[in-house]
């Protein structure tokens, strides 16, 4: 390797460490003099490697970069050059992919493909609901994560990926699709109408509405973010008579902050919504108002150990003031505010926790051995002290592929445009069976809408001690 790369690489880590060492409060053993002997260290390897290592020596320091992020903390991450595009358009509610819908089996932990996918309109589908997905470009899939899916997935508008893909049962086979640029959908319904819409009346028999935010974007461009959107759609629910709203925020990953405040916000006409704090003690205080609060209607909000960070506070703050009813599992505990650091022009960035929250005036005592950073225990482990629920319920696990499999149809269900652009896809409307197979298969799902159809029941469960 070109001295020149070697001594990049050096800098890239003293950065790494230096804003580290400045931005977290999280102990660190040594000193900034033993830090600067490690780094002699590393380069002292490379260049023996270079010199005498069979293999010769690594061509960059990535993983050692990695390596020691993950030290600092669970959500530490450092995000290499090649993947900023892939992580900024996560962070900005956008994709670039081939538009396949999955998900993993929690039976089998495969990549199981959720919808058909047609190239030509008129043409049998490449893909089948119920595929499994074996490989991206060669790279064999093994335990994946949807994370590891997701990357793999994502490239340049308009490249191809080449998927090897197996029908149970059936031959393996490689398909090849185009990645296109589109913005995910903050908020979704129960399915789609002949039109297109998410249609989020779940019940015809009683104004119920469901609405599911999938992440919190934040405004870009002429695009409202989550907040906007939200309020909009909740004066539409309110003019069409919607006495009672089940909230979902299961497996939200995150996003906003200030939009899950909005989101907030409109539900509460007073009181604080969250406090952060940073490590050296500033606090920004997120204050509810009375403008353009919403009836006060029933709410039952949806968790589980996939809501984290934005979602938490959402619920949190919801939950504190008795104005929703949770229901899942408890939530991730993530309960920090990560910010985004550059290392350096061409060196990549780092994600780090640089404030905790509270949905409180004053910081409850921490449990013995945890650091009040709630979620990150002394040692710098995982101590997760999610939000819990009022009434803990969750979905069978021998159902989660049936159900994902049918929400996905529901979503698909009407001739609604593909991802990226303005073509169609060919389906049927769901019909109300459908809807009863889905409350009948997601158990949370089941007791919301029994508590809203239950006003004493809602109301005995909204008042009992928060946990």
């Amino acid at each position: 390797m070109p001295k020149r790369n070697l001594i990049w690489i050096a800098v890239a880590i003293t950065v790494a460490l230096l804003v580290v060492w400045l931005r977290d409060d999280t102990p660190v053993t040594g000193t900034p003099e033993n830090i600067a002997a490690d780094l002699k260290a590393l380069i002292r390897i490379h260049k023996l490697a270079e010199e005498h290592a069979l293999g010769g020596a690594p061509a960059d320091a990535k993983e050692a970069i990695r390596a020691y992020t993950k030290q600092i903390g669970p959500y530490c991450r450092y995000i290499s050059p090649e993947r900023e595009a892939f992580f900024r358009r996560l962070l900005g509610g956008r994709r670039c992919d081939p538009g396949l819908h999955y998900a993993i089996d929690p039976q089998t932990r495969q990549v199981r493909v959720l919808a058909p996918v047609v190239i030509e309109e008129g043409t049998e589908p490449v893909v089948e609901a119920g595929d499994i997905l074996l490989a991206i470009d060669g790279q064999v899939l093994i335990e994946p994560t949807l994370e590891d899916v997701a990357k793999r997935l994502d490239g340049k508008d308009g490249s191809a990926v080449s998927l090897t893909i197996q029908h149970p049962g059936g031959a393996k086979k490689a398909v090849l699709l185009v990645r296109k640029a589109y913005r995910v959908e903050s908020l979704a319904g129960v399915y789609r109408n002949h039109e297109g819409q998410w249609e989020y009346m779940i019940d015809p028999e009683s104004p119920l509405a469901y609405v599911r935010i999938n992440e919190f974007v934040r405004r870009n461009g002429g695009i409202a973010g989550t907040g906007t959107q939200f309020s909009d759609l909740m004066g539409r629910l309110a003019s069409r008579g919607a006495g009672g709203l089940v909230l979902d925020l299961r497996d939200n990953p995150g996003g906003s902050l200030v939009e899950a405040v909005e989101v907030v916000d409109r539900f509460l006409a007073d009181g604080l919504i969250v406090r952060t704090q940073e490590r050296d003690g500033n606090e920004e205080r997120h204050m509810a108002h009375e403008q353009h609060t919403f009836p006060d209607i029933p709410v039952v909000i949806l968790v589980n150990g996939g809501t984290a960070s934005a979602p938490e506070i959402v619920a949190g703050a919801m939950k504190q003031h008795r104005r929703a009813v949770l229901v899942g599992a408890a939530t991730r505990g993530k309960n920090v505010i990560l910010s985004l650091y550059s290392v350096g022009p061409g060196l990549g960035q780092v994600l780090l926790p640089t404030a905790r929250f509270s949905f409180t005036e004053a910081d409850e005592p921490a449990p013995e051995g945890k650091d009040p950073a709630a979620g990150i225990g002394i040692d710098g482990q995982p101590a997760p002290v999610g939000i819990g629920p009022h009434l803990p319920e969750q979905i069978d696990p021998a159902a989660l592929m049936e159900l994902a499999l049918l929400r996905c149809r529901m979503a698909q269900a009407a001739e609604a445009p593909s991802p990226g652009s303005g073509d169609s896809l060919p389906a049927v409307q769901p019909t109300q069976p459908d809807v009863q197979t889905l409350i009948a298969l997601d158990k949370p799902l089941a007791t919301a809408l029994l508590l809203l159809k239950s006003p004493a029941m809602y109301k005995a469960t909204l008042q009992g001690r928060p946990r």
